[in-house]
C-alpha cells in the first residue's frame, strides 16, 4: 500500500511524504524451509534454566532443523533435531562460560554458520569489550544476528551486531528474561515470510531516494516505510499533479519465489489539505526516536527524556521506565531500535506496540514452560 501525507498538495508546500506499508501474511498453516539455530551464550547462565529453555525450544523444532550451542567452546555440534538427537542436546548442556575475546567468538560464530542456509544466531552476552571491525566476515555469511545484552554490556556495539545480522537488539534485565528472549528469536527464525525486501522508487517530478533497504518481514508484521519527497523545480514551478512509482521487490521464504509488486499513486495540489492519520503517526515516531538518539547522546539525558516524556502516548511508559533506571543507554537504545524498525525486540512485562501473535505465542509458551 502506498499513501501520501495529503489528500490534496497544499499549494505553498515544496515537501512532503509518501509512505509505504508492507504487512506479511500469517505463516501458521505454513511449511516453513529447514531453519539452523545458533545459541552463542557468552556468559555464565544457571544450568537448569538453559537445559529448560532448550527443552521448549526443540519442541518447535523440526527433525528437518539444525541447531547448534556454543559458549566458550562448541557444547553442541551441529545436530538435526530428530527425537533421539533432542535428547543428545540436552544431555549435551553443561556450564557456560564468558570466552575471553568477544569479537573471535563472534567471528569463529559466524563461520560456524557457513554452509547452513536460513541461519539464525541469538547471542546473549555481558561484555563490556568487543570490537567488530571485520565486517566484511560477518556479511559475507548470510546469517541473522539477534543480540540480547544483559547486565552491565556494550550495548552499542550489540546494537551494531544487530544491524549488521539484519536481526534484533534485547536488552535483558534479569536471567529471568532468558526464556522468553530465547523463545522471541526462535519466533522469529520460524515466522520470517519476506527476506531482503527492497523499495526501488521513482518520480519524474519529485526528488526523493531511489533504493530504500527495508530488510526481513515476520509474519503478520507490518512495516511502514517514510520517504521524503521535494518537488523539482528545476523541471516546472506551475506543475500541479505527481507521480510516484515504487517496486516492492525481495524473496518469499516460503514459496522461495521473488516478489516483484509494483505500487504507483498520484497527488494533486488542492485545498483539501487533511493529513492521513497513520503518517503523521509515523512521522511523529520517527522523531521521538530522533528525540532518544540525542537524549542517548547527550550529557543531559534524563532532563531530554523528560521533556519528550509526553510527547508520544505510546512511548509514554517506556520513557518512564527509562527515566526510573537514571537514563541507562541500553534501554534507550532498545526502545530506539523498537519503534524505529517496528519490531518487538524486548522480554520484559510490558507488551510491545509491533508484537506479532505467533513470535508472542512462541516466546509465552517458552516463558510458561520454564516458570512452571
Amino acid at each position: 500500500m502506498l499513501k501520501f501525507q495529503y489528500t490534496e498538495l497544499p499549494h505553498n508546500a515544496s515537501e512532503f511524504h509518501a509512505m509505504v506499508q508492507i504487512t506479511a501474511n500469517t505463516v501458521i498453516d505454513a511449511v516453513k524451509p529447514p531453519v539452523s539455530m545458533l545459541y552463542v551464550i557468552d556468559t555464565p547462565v544457571d544450568v537448569s534454566l538453559l537445559r529448560k529453555t532448550m527443552e521448549e525450544s526443540l519442541k518447535f523444532i523440526r527433525a528437518v532443523d539444525q541447531i547448534s550451542i556454543i559458549s566458550d567452546k562448541v557444547i553442541v555440534p551441529w545436530t538435526y533435531c530428530t527425537d533421539v538427537n533432542k535428547e543428545h542436546v540436552l544431555n549435551y548442556i553443561t556450564h557456560t562460560k564468558r570466552h575471553p575475546d568477544f569479537t573471535n567468538l563472534i567471528l569463529y560464530a559466524v563461520e560456524h554458520c557457513r554452509g547452513h542456509s536460513n541461519a539464525h544466531m541469538a547471542v546473549l552476552t555481558d561484555t563490556q569489550e568487543g570490537n567488530i571491525d571485520d565486517i566484511d566476515i560477518v556479511s559475507s555469511v548470510p546469517v541473522r544476528i539477534h543480540t540480547m545484552g544483559y547486565n552491565k554490556h556494550n550495548s552499542t556495539l550489540l546494537k551494531e551486531l544487530a544491524d549488521y545480522g539484519k536481526g534484533t537488539y534485547n536488552f535483558l534485565q534479569s536471567m529471568r528474561e532468558v526464556p522468553i528472549a530465547f523463545g522471541s528469536v526462535l519466533g522469529a527464525a520460524f515466522s520470517t515470510v519476506l527476506r531482503g525486501v527492497t523499495l526501488r522508487i521513482k518520480s519524474d517530478t519529485l526528488i526523493t531516494d531511489s533504493m530504500r533497504y527495508v530488510g526481513d518481514v515476520y509474519a503478520d508484521e507490518k512495516k511502514q516505510i517514510l520517504i521524503p519527497c521535494t518537488i523539482d523545480k528545476t523541471i516546472t514551478s506551475s506543475m500541479e499533479h505527481h507521480t510516484l512509482k515504487v517496486t516492492v521487490t525481495g524473496i518469499n521464504v516460503i514459496s522461495k519465489q521473488e516478489i516483484q509488486i509494483p505500487l504507483e499513486k498520484t497527488i494533486v495540489s488542492g485545498w483539501d489539505n487533511m493529513q492521513d492519520e497513520s503518517v503523521t503517526k509515523r512521522l511523529e515516531e520517527m522523531r521521538v526516536v530522533n528525540e532518544l538518539r540525542k537524549a542517548r547522546e547527550s550529557n543531559e539525558t534524563v532532563t531530554m527524556l523528560q521533556r519528550i516524556s509526553t510527547s508520544l502516548v505510546t512511548l509514554q511508559e517506556d520513557i518512564r521506565m527509562i527515566i526510573e533506571h537514571n537514563g541507562l543507554t541500553p534501554l534507550i537504545q532498545r526502545t530506539e531500535l523498537e519503534y524505529k524498525d517496528q519490531r518487538d525486540n524486548r522480554s520484559d512485562e510490558f507488551v510491545s506496540d509491533y508484537r506479532t501473535p505467533f513470535r508472542m505465542w512462541v516466546a509465552r509458551e517458552h516463558e510458561n514452560y520454564v516458570n512452571q
